[in-house]
């Protein structure tokens, strides 16, 4: 199955924002300065947490496969069961 979902990409578009007001001045807002701190740090919080993200799933996906590993070279069904259990617990950050 695959996700059609739009992908939206807010970070050019807050980056554009915080460009806008500080290009604008005190006429765009009252607090320009913070405003543009607000948005910096909500495009470095968004980078943050994608990259969050990307690790989790690289560790998953390691999971996966020596999970896919130890069932196809024959573990028993408790095994299994135990195997997962142990590589998620290794592997929780």
């Amino acid at each position: 199955m695959t996700d059609t979902t739009p992908k939206f990409d807010p970070i050019p578009r807050l980056q554009q924002i915080a460009a806008t007001i500080e290009e604008g001045g005190a006429d765009t807002f009252d607090a320009p300065a913070t405003a543009v701190h607000y948005i910096e740090c909500a495009i470095k919080e968004i980078e943050r947490l994608r990259n969050e993200r990307d690790e989790a799933r690289q560790r998953t996906k390691s999971i996966l496969i020596e999970i896919d590993c130890r069932i196809e070279h024959g573990a028993d069904s408790n095994g299994h069961l135990e195997a997962i259990y142990n590589l998620f617990k290794e592997n929780k950050s």
